[in-house]
């Protein structure tokens, strides 16, 4: 006989006798493909004891100032025969009631993996703030923004060290221009043109601008990015550096259409102290204020003596979004206001068209609820020198870090659940290969079960969201179909009933372009993307994620790389890049051999030409969905 105890927030509760308690744990739901994880109970009762109307201040009772919130999920556990079995927490659902009194509370249990949402609720991409390490060198020095740091990243393998680990390429730059149609044409020799084709000691510049290239991040760092923010930690079952799914895979940091703004020159304020007080924490330069009691947030700016009739603009951001600014700005700011709010993370950036020093940047706040304290941070001297520093934080697209992770586990068919305080992440395969079967026929009621359809849709269409650049849209209009999408049924489905489930994933999907010469028709080495509208004009669209390849062009049709251009556009010099990074769609690292690519459906490869069988259905759901499609399969439903 199995006995139930549960405890909320620490405390044992009562339980009616003979209550159940129904756990139900989903890995993956043949119903609801669009599930990643979840795991719940059904809902049950509590009696109304002093302890539960304790633990639930009398919810019953709305007069009670500061009364219990109901929308919010409290620590629970489970155990049965007094042995551990499940953590997670409780949400009230209600109270019901007799002859005006409290009798009954019913909740609900949630297992530990749904409390992944909660922690990461609706926080962005832009509130990682650990991305931060990786706005600098390994000897310190930012990352500059300009043709010499563009010509580096385009060409040469970067590592970083962050925390004692070594990060091999985490930042990069791959051929993938936001404006500039590129070609090549080894006959040509014409000025201002996006023509890759390098001629030694031609004074005709032509080739890709520097400023049409940004920078990508490796979706890993991404990942460790999420663990470091949440205090959690993802197992190596699938998110590992050797994994070759998904370690050249990388985000292009592309916030908005266009050029990245470079006519001023950007500082991000560096020089607060990590300190903390009673109302704030400040670390690596990010203030996060621990109450949401504040009055409004106040700001002081000291320009350095000799440089008060220098203008400038101030920016404050909020989480990597804009929170605050004034703009050709003399002189001192003092104390000017903003709004407060509890947590996240402020920054501040200071621009001008002009080198200017400052004195120091003072963050004041004062609550005035409690002992009318005033607390203030302030910075060292800084300088604003005639160049831009690079912030990854205001350069990655809007995306929700719940989102990423969602898309992820969709595009490669993964599970989650929680082992020894680890999200264990596996391939929906890989988990149902290391299962133990069990008999568990004698304990059936063979008097009362259910057999089941298990086909609930008649067709499944796996694709991205987004197929709006050039060459994606123009692939559908030569060939009728979606880029990369894969619309999966079972012979002949128009007999079936249900409908179509789409499988859309909140990406950015590209098809890139192999160069062949326009003058002997022969394949360059070379391949590119095009982040351009059917218009042929700047698109920004969703996140655009892609593997990357770093190629040596031995001097073959290598690449002519404009570093100047005057203030009317025209192209004033240009250099040999003999090695860039190729965004594609593969994880080919040579030129034949069994890659597998980011399509859903099998698809030439852009590179070598060849299809490439191993499309992210074929080799993460085709043998799921081939069951759920299977005539003989059925849901078989039994009591024990």
């Amino acid at each position: 006989m199995q006995s139930i105890q549960l405890y909320i927030e620490g405390q044992r509760v009562e339980l009616f006798k003979d209550e159940r308690v129904t756990t139900i744990d989903t890995i993956k739901n043949v119903n609801d493909v669009s599930k990643v994880f979840t795991e719940y109970s059904r809902t049950f009762s509590l009696p109304a004891s002093k302890e539960a109307n304790k633990i639930f201040k009398h919810f019953y009772n709305s007069d009670i100032q500061n009364g219990y919130d109901a929308r919010i999920r409290v620590p629970a556990k489970i155990e049965l025969n007094n042995l551990p079995f499940k953590e997670g927490y409780i949400k009230l659902e209600g109270v019901n009631l007799k002859n005006n009194k409290a009798h009954t509370y019913r909740v609900r249990f949630l297992g530990n993996t749904i409390s992944l949402k909660n922690l990461i609720g609706d926080d962005m991409l832009t509130n990682l703030s650990w991305l931060a390490n990786f706005n600098s060198y390994d000897n310190g020095n930012p990352i500059i923004y300009n043709a010499a740091t563009v010509f580096d990243f385009a060409r040469s393998k970067k590592n970083k060290t962050v925390g004692g680990v070594n990060y091999i390429t985490p930042l990069q730059i791959p051929l993938l221009t936001h404006t500039q149609r590129l070609y090549y044409d080894s006959n040509e020799n014409v000025a201002d043109k996006g023509n890759l084709h390098w001629q030694s000691g031609s004074t005709k510049e032509h080739g890709v601008r520097w400023d049409e290239l940004k920078f990508a991040l490796k979706l890993s760092v991404i990942i460790k990015a999420i663990e470091e923010q949440y205090g959690i930690t993802f197992s190596t079952d699938f998110f590992n550096t050797n994994n070759d799914e998904i370690k050249d895979l990388f985000m292009w940091l592309h916030r908005a259409k266009g050029s990245i703004s470079n006519e001023r020159y950007i500082k991000q304020v560096d020089t607060f102290p990590d300190s903390s007080g009673y109302f704030y924490t400040m670390v690596n330069n990010v203030l996060t204020l621990d109450f949401a009691i504040f009055k409004p947030l106040r700001i002081y700016v000291r320009p350095a003596t000799g440089y008060e009739d220098i203008p400038y603009d101030v920016v404050v951001y909020y989480n990597g979004n804009v929170h605050w600014k004034f703009t050709n700005r003399t002189g001192d700011v003092n104390g000017a206001e903003m709004p407060a709010y509890a947590g996240g993370g402020y920054t501040v950036e200071i621009s001008s068209l002009d080198a200017i020093n400052f004195d120091n940047i003072i963050f004041e706040s004062k609550v005035v609820s409690l002992f009318n304290s005033l607390e203030t941070i302030t910075s060292s001297s800084l300088q604003v020198y005639p160049y831009s520093e690079y912030n990854i934080l205001q350069q990655i697209p809007k995306m929700k870090v719940l989102d990423f992770l969602t898309s992820l586990f969709k595009m490669f068919n993964l599970v989650a659940y929680l082992e020894d305080d680890i999200i264990v992440v596996k391939k929906l395969e890989d988990f149902y290969s290391q299962g133990t079967t069990y008999d568990i026929t004698k304990y059936i009621d063979v008097n009362k079960s259910q057999v089941n359809s298990a086909l609930p849709f008649r067709e499944i269409q796996y694709s991205y969201k987004g197929l709006k650049t050039f060459l994606s849209a123009n692939h559908e209009q030569l060939f009728n179909k979606p880029w990369g999408t894969e619309e999966f049924s079972n012979n002949d489905t128009t007999r079936y009933s249900g409908g179509i489930f789409k499988q859309e994933i909140p990406f950015e999907h590209m098809k890139f372009e192999r160069l062949v010469d326009a003058y002997t028709s022969e394949k360059t080495t070379i391949q590119w993307g095009w982040c351009a509208d059917d218009n042929q004009e700047s698109f920004l669209g969703l996140p655009i994620i892609f593997h990357i390849r770093h190629k040596n062009h031995y001097l073959d049709d290598s690449i002519s790389f404009v570093n100047s251009i005057d203030g009317n556009g025209s192209f004033i010099g240009h250099q040999q890049l003999t090695k860039h990074f190729q965004p594609q769609n593969t994880n080919i690292q040579s030129n034949t051999g069994n890659y597998k690519s980011l399509n859903f459906k099998k698809e030439l490869d852009e590179f070598s030409g060849e299809i490439a069988h191993n499309s992210l259905f074929n080799t993460g759901h085709v043998s799921y969905m081939a069951s759920v499609f299977n005539l003989s399969n059925r849901i078989t439903k039994v009591t024990l």
